[in-house]
């Protein structure tokens, strides 16, 4: 009988040695209490910041400014109009960069257009097959009295071909005194009217007989200059018995081209 009663109470002490406990042991009284459902950052303290120099920017090259084309630069003083003897003439005007057209009158009978390349100190262009070459200089390297005293000139060549800035414009009252028809003997007569700019005259002369001329002239200080058959003519301001003729010896407002050849005075 007690061997029977021992035997489910040692299968149910086995029982209970086997079965998982839910009981977990009391934790130590100065143990830190962690939530662990908190965020892993709450209970990570933050890395430490390492402070670091801000990075320099890199150093930019030296700006260099961006130097104009030497033609850019010598074609403000080219441009325009320019004159010569006998109503020769140059304009300049610009045509695309370094480059130029030029029409160019260098013969009574005839004008021309050409296509300059400018240079650091010139313009050449090609002109009946030759090369020319366009240069700055002054009056007396032209070749013409007529232009002896301009300052501001282009040279083709020294002493044989140039044209020249008009002078500074002359005032109303400069040209007034000269404007109009001056008598000669027999029916010769000197007829001065304004040109196309200040310094500018249109000359009608007819000094024969047989025949009367147009010309181009340009008041310089107190003489009208002209170009007539190959020669430079200066006309000023003189008396009657200047002129060389009795006819007019006793008027008192006259011109001069050759004294005692050539002259013509305001009628009486």
């Amino acid at each position: 009988m007690r061997l029977s009663t021992l035997g489910p109470m040692v299968g149910a002490a086995s029982l209970a040695a086997c079965s998982p406990t839910t009981d977990q042991p009391a934790a130590p009284a100065d143990a830190v209490q962690v939530d662990t459902a908190a965020s892993p950052q709450a209970v990570m303290p933050p890395p430490a910041t390492i402070a670091t120099a801000p990075a320099l920017a890199p150093s930019a090259a030296p700006q260099t400014p961006a130097s104009q084309p030497a033609t850019a630069m010598s074609l403000s003083g080219w441009t325009g109009q320019w004159f010569g003897p006998e109503g020769l003439s140059l304009a300049i005007q610009p045509d695309g960069p370094g480059r130029v057209r030029i029409n160019l009158t260098d013969s009574l009978d005839s004008s021309a257009q050409y296509v300059g390349n400018v240079n650091r100190d010139s313009i050449s262009f090609e002109r009946r097959g030759v090369t020319e070459t366009l240069r700055r200089g002054t009056g007396s390297e032209t070749g013409f009295s007529f232009l002896r005293s301009r300052t501001d000139c282009l040279i083709v060549r020294t002493n044989q071909e140039g044209y020249c800035r008009p002078a500074a414009p002359q005032t109303n009252a400069a040209l007034t005194s000269w404007i109009g028809r001056w008598q000669g003997p027999e029916g010769l007569f000197l007829d001065v009217q304004p040109g196309a700019s200040g310094d500018q005259v249109r000359l009608t002369v007819k000094d024969n007989l047989d025949s009367q001329e147009r010309y181009t002239g340009r008041l310089d200080g107190s003489t009208i200059r002209f170009e007539r058959r190959g020669k430079t003519e200066t006309i000023r301001k003189g008396s009657g018995a200047e002129t060389g003729f009795s006819f007019l010896r006793s008027r008192r407002d006259c011109v001069i081209v050759v004294a005692g050849q050539e002259g013509y005075c305001r009628p009486a």
